[in-house]
């Protein structure tokens, strides 16, 4: 099993005033989006699985300067004693 950390930068400036969603993202969105990109393939290193998720949030909201994500593997394949392995990555949009 795997956990996804995503941290978004967003201007929330006008959602603080209009207290309405359309001025935002909407998180559960964003949840099915990330998840969506990281079931559609089977991916070799947690490293590419992160660069999907990335690219597929900054692709599919606008509103959003970077994210961050960080895929935890609790039960990663080493043989050492960890509570937890993993790799986080930073995508921004250019301009």
């Amino acid at each position: 099993p795997f956990t996804i950390d995503l941290y978004l930068e967003i201007d929330l400036s006008a959602a603080a005033v209009s207290d309405k969603v359309v001025d935002t993202v909407s998180y559960d969105k964003v949840v099915d989006c990330a998840t969506e990109a990281f079931c559609a393939q089977r991916y070799r290193l947690i490293e590419a699985a992160a660069g999907r998720v990335a690219d597929a949030v900054l692709a599919a909201f606008s509103r959003v300067r970077s994210v961050r994500v960080t895929i935890h593997k609790p039960h990663a394949p080493i043989a050492a004693t960890f509570n937890d392995v993993g790799v986080t990555l930073v995508r921004s949009r250019h301009g």
